[in-house]
């Protein structure tokens, strides 16, 4: 155990496990797997913690570990790079809805101080193809017709190479699409 604490072993990664990294800290591997027993032994053995723990913990999905962070953020190792910093908070929330873990997306909404980009989080879901966050990010009040030109193009795009012809008729609902595509640039 003081092994474990003192020198921060790492396990090196293979390209199946899906994580860019070359190595991984076993609390933050334990939190990417769900593996909520191995990460409890180490979390009680004080191995320490720091917001990538978190970050992890959301694309593991589990809810119970990523809990004990949210509990347990004060005793984060870096201090500076904490969960409820805005720009790490949208890396978890982003991360929530790539993943489609939907009720970790819906917590994090809802225990969250100040409202995020709804404008980015309504882009990742249309390119993740996650049909729950879209609707979720409109409920809380996103409205489609006031994206700018750029940004809706990119929207339209992500939908059609996801397939998701409803949004698309949803979106072209409430947004003319007259004039909006620029056939130069789709047949160059």
């Amino acid at each position: 155990t003081a092994q474990l604490t003192s020198t921060m072993k790492k396990i090196k990664m293979t390209v199946f496990d899906g994580i860019q990294k070359k190595k991984i800290r076993f609390i933050d591997y334990s939190a990417f797997c769900g593996s909520l027993k191995c990460f409890k032994y180490l979390f009680l053995e004080k191995v320490p913690i720091s917001s990538k723990t978190l970050c992890y913990a959301i694309r593991g999905g589990n809810s119970e570990i990523i809990h004990i962070l949210d509990q347990n953020k004060d005793n984060f190792t870096k201090p500076k790079m904490q969960f409820f910093r805005p720009q790490k908070k949208e890396q978890t929330i982003t991360t929530a809805v790539q993943c489609h873990h939907n009720d970790i997306f819906d917590w994090l909404i809802d225990n969250s101080d100040d409202k995020p980009s709804f404008l980015d989080i309504f882009q990742v879901a249309i390119s993740a193809g996650n049909v729950h966050v879209i609707s979720k990010v409109i409920e809380n009040g996103f409205i489609i017709s006031h994206i700018d030109h750029n940004n809706l193009e990119q929207i339209i795009c992500s939908a059609c190479e996801n397939g998701l012809y409803r949004i698309l008729i949803f979106i072209s609902k409430l947004v003319s699409f007259s004039n909006l595509f620029d056939p130069t640039k789709i047949f160059n």
